[in-house]
């Protein structure tokens, strides 16, 4: 492949990473041995990390899996909505034009209606069926149609009865939850009109193919960003429907309609597996023996440093070249207490920082302050006018932000947000005398292991310091609302700490709309039933501001 050469890939490449030298992206594939668009799908994010920043390979790979799961518009991987024809008819008479319903004249066309053998020589094709909805914007976007149990499943059928759908795609709205609550209900009819039991792997290739033909309509996002595979919210609908329609039912519904064998259809159950590695890029980097003794011999000096005044430009640099070190110790499951002992500057607010930037490919601070400047208010605006129960912190907060407390604004998004979720806020915060000392605050927290902030102050709007305690250390204090926030958060990754029950859906929604770490895959919790990679309270939230940003 010629750096001058114009090719399928090339293009592929200058789409998706407009502001990256592509030349040096492609002479990269090149040694990788890639040579089609097909073989990107192998590619692991290690493979581009000499070319490109972490996001930026995680953006290339997801439009890779965009571009591998999009649905094909050749003859040989699309079945078009068969025309019933009849046998005998087909060898002798011209078939009339099939009747017409108009979607998209302009894209359907090149995707031909597949003919009988006998019928290919003798008789002229039929124009292809077509749907009347949103002819501009379907025209780029072919609509998928999906196999099921050898029958079809025709997403045009659906929209034929949906014709109040055109405006939202075509002018690609979202659409308003009536609407989506219908057209969940016209997807699963039209679906159980070929099976009662159509397996959540089926549901979930639709739930993909509808998300991927109209993102800006059906994607679960916020500020546009997707939130974990785009497409959990609507998979969780159609499976709550068609669970709902069959409750009460008689045995023979577990049986498959229009089986032949009529043997019934079980799925084995498959039980999530908690990866400590959840949402890390750099989770346990590896070493070589000579690495190792290197990096331990850093260690020691830095450890015999402590306590003296240390040139902190040295004390950072080394930290930073035994970061593979510090993740062997933290991911052997050593605590925190010991972890101080061997590492006394990784609690340092600099170190922590810089520690969770080379973990997770993330700014953590800087993404924490963007977020709290673009959504603050309007989260704000959303929970007084839906969540009424948020009052007394909204009121509390004005009273504060009338005694020039300014700050109190930061933490009551998060009160309202834990509110809002059915969550207390005493799983991360901890109110304590503002003259508290650091045992003093740790005797408070004790109980719970997990990091929280103990709130120096008359209440949590009210603090103006902060201290982080985890597992049971006080191993930071902090002036500032959103560097203690955003530590906290932190502290669960760089430690190895899975999110507890108590504040699981905070922390979250944290992670997916204000850090912006959006797996589509694995748990940061220990509860291993969830029928979602996204918690489905976090799902009912973000598509809540969602829709209530089209009214706001």
């Amino acid at each position: 492949m010629s750096l001058n050469e114009s090719t399928p890939l090339k293009t592929f490449i200058e789409k998706t990473l407009p502001d990256v030298d592509n030349n040096s992206v492609v002479q990269k594939l090149e040694q990788l041995g890639v040579e089609t668009i097909e073989d990107l799908k192998f590619l692991q994010e290690s493979d581009l990390s000499g070319v490109l920043k972490p996001v930026q390979t995680r953006k290339f790979l997801y439009n890779v899996h965009l571009e591998d799961s999009k649905p094909s518009t050749s003859v040989s991987s699309v079945t078009e909505c068969p025309v019933p024809q009849s046998p005998i008819s087909q060898s002798h008479v011209p078939q009339s034009p099939v009747p017409q319903s108009p979607i998209s004249q302009s894209h359907v066309a090149q995707s031909p209606v597949p003919q009988s053998p006998i019928s290919q020589s003798h008789v002229p094709q039929s124009p292809v069926p077509q749907s009347p909805i949103s002819q501009s914007h379907v025209a780029q976007s072919p609509v998928p149609q999906f196999q099921s149990h050898s029958r079809l499943f025709c997403l045009e059928d659906v929209l034929k009865k949906m014709p109040e759908l055109q405006d939202s795609l075509q002018n690609n709205n979202r659409l308003q939850a009536d609407n989506r609550r219908q057209f969940v209900r016209e997807v699963v009819d039209h679906i159980r009109k070929i099976s009662f039991n159509c397996t959540k792997k089926q549901f979930e290739e639709i739930a993909k193919n509808i998300v991927f033909t109209y993102p800006n309509t059906f994607e679960d996002r916020i500020d546009k960003i997707r939130i974990g595979t785009g497409y959990d919210s609507l998979l969780k609908q159609f499976i709550s429907r068609n669970e709902n329609l069959n409750r009460g039912k008689s045995p023979h519904s577990n049986f498959v309609r229009g089986s032949e064998t009529g043997q019934q259809k079980t799925e084995p159950k498959k039980r999530k597996v908690v990866h400590d590695s959840y949402g890390c890029i750099s989770w346990a980097p590896s070493m070589s023996s000579d690495e190792e003794s290197e990096q331990e011999k850093i260690r020691e000096e830095l450890k015999e440093h402590y306590g003296s005044e240390p040139d902190w430009n040295l004390v950072y640099k080394g930290m930073e070249a035994t970061y593979a070190l510090q993740r062997r110790h933290i991911n052997s499951g050593e605590s925190v207490k010991h972890l101080r002992e061997e590492w006394p500057f990784l609690v340092d607010q600099h170190v922590l920082f810089t520690h969770c930037k080379e973990l997770t490919g993330i700014d953590l601070l800087q993404a924490v302050k963007n977020s709290f400047e673009k959504k603050a208010s309007r989260m704000l605006r959303f929970f007084r006018s839906r969540t009424p129960f948020v009052e007394p912190y909204l009121t509390a907060a004005e009273k504060e932000k009338e005694d020039n407390n300014l700050t109190a604004i930061l933490p009551l998004v998060i009160l309202c947000l834990q509110s809002s979720l059915g969550e207390k806020d005493d799983s991360l915060f901890v109110v304590v005398d503002e003259m508290s000392s650091n045992e003093e605050v740790e005797n408070a927290c004790s109980g719970k292991s997990w990091p929280r902030l103990a709130m120096l102050g008359a209440s949590i709007l009210a603090a103006k310091e902060y201290i982080l305690v985890v597992d049971g250390e006080a191993i930071g204090r902090y002036n500032s609302f959103l560097c203690a926030l955003s530590l906290l958060f932190g502290s669960f990754y760089v430690f190895n700490i899975q999110y507890p029950n108590e504040a699981v859906a905070t922390l979250e929604f944290i992670q997916r709309c204000f850090i912006g770490i959006n797996p589509d895959a694995g748990l940061k919790t220990s509860k291993k039933k969830r029928t979602s990679s996204v918690n489905a309270k976090v799902l009912r939230l973000i598509n809540e501001l969602a829709d209530y940003e089209w009214t706001d």
